[in-house]
């Protein structure tokens, strides 16, 4: 059962009952593509296409190259966290070695005071 509070709404209903009965659907989005020749007006002609179908422009250069920012951006925190890694491991072995190297020398001094005494 259905109340209308006009005649109109009467009259639509009876036209098209399908705007009352379902919500209104969303629209599915749409992409262009706009290709052409350097200098040809691609820009202008995608921002008004924008403009005339309330929807937005996504430069793809733009795009591209903050994404190849940011990859570079990746590559080098991981090869210098890489090589900072090594250097340390190679510094901590260099420090063992020379660590062993005094403390056998101390050891020994060690020995021959034990063994003078």
């Amino acid at each position: 059962m259905y109340f209308l509070n006009s005649i109109e709404a009467i009259e639509l209903f009876n036209a098209n009952p399908r705007t009352y009965l379902m919500p209104p659907m969303p629209c599915s989005p749409v992409r262009y593509f706009v290709i052409g020749h350097p200098l040809a007006g691609k820009t202008v002609f995608a921002h008004q296409l924008a403009l005339a179908c309330h929807a937005i422009v996504i430069d793809m250069k733009d795009e591209l190259c903050a994404r190849v920012d940011q990859v570079k951006k990746d590559y080098l925190y991981k090869r210098k966290l890489q090589y900072t890694l090594e250097a340390r491991q190679l510094v901590d072995k260099e420090c063992h070695a020379q660590w062993k190297k005094t403390e056998r020398a101390r050891r020994k001094d060690l020995h021959e005071w034990v063994a003078v005494s």
